[in-house]
């Protein structure tokens, strides 16, 4: 994906209730097979360690790009 289609996904959020609710569907799933694999987490859970973690991670972006990219997805 380019940053003008995710500038653009990020913008129809705002306007397009089937998308927000298909991607806070998205956010369930992954807490869906987080406790089938036997982790006890909440979405809020998953949420709060996915932004520490980018606060802090090592890899090909600067800690701060993740933090800022995907902190307010929505549904998570």
């Amino acid at each position: 994906m380019s940053v003008t289609d995710a500038k653009r996904l990020i913008s129809d959020l705002d306007r397009k209730d089937d998308l927000r609710r298909k991607l806070h569907g998205a956010a369930e799933e992954i807490v869906r097979a987080a406790i089938e694999q036997g982790y006890e987490v909440t979405r809020e859970e998953i949420s709060d360690a996915l932004k520490e973690h980018w606060k802090t991670a090592k890899g090909p972006f600067k800690p701060h790009d993740c933090k800022i990219k995907f902190s307010e997805a929505p549904g998570f």
